[in-house]
């Protein structure tokens, strides 16, 4: 498992005690934590997995690191809220599972780390989507039609 994502002095407690718990059941070996997410660490990050997942707890307005992911190539498990649902739909680059349903998350997982043509599958169609319909040319389009729209 390889952990990475940005946190708070207020996180620095509960992400020592998960330390803690990782070294005290023998993982240290299996879990490899990348404290950056910026430039080449974000690159080593996203070439070291197969699967991305960030089971957030609270409706998030967008998910750019979703589209980061696909864009990489890599498929995503995403709680059915917030933007997810509507920017998976788009980039048909992962799958959803019901929000706060630990074993759902934990099914979905495993359904995907367990099949590698539907890994591989996800993560060319989320590629290709990303690079599509979310260029930075599309993207520029799309706003300038939205200003013009408000002016008129």
């Amino acid at each position: 498992m390889h952990v990475c994502g940005g946190f708070t002095g207020d996180d620095k407690p509960f992400i020592s005690d998960q330390i803690k718990k990782i070294k005290t059941h023998g993982f240290q070996k299996s879990v490899k934590i990348y404290p950056e997410f910026l430039g080449n660490k974000k690159l080593e990050f996203f070439s070291s997995v197969d699967v991305i997942s960030v089971p957030v707890r609270k409706y998030d307005g967008y998910g750019l690191y979703i589209l980061e992911a696909n864009g990489a190539g890599i498929p995503v498990v995403q709680p059915a809220t917030g933007a997810f649902p509507e920017i998976l739909e788009m980039t048909e680059g992962g799958l959803t599972y019901s929000p706060d349903n630990n074993e759902e998350l934990v099914n979905t997982l495993v359904k995907l780390l367990n099949d590698r043509d539907l890994q591989k599958i996800l993560g060319k169609k989320g590629k290709q989507n990303v690079e599509s319909k979310f260029s930075l040319e599309k993207m520029s389009i799309a706003l300038s039609g939205i200003y013009k729209r408000l002016i008129v």
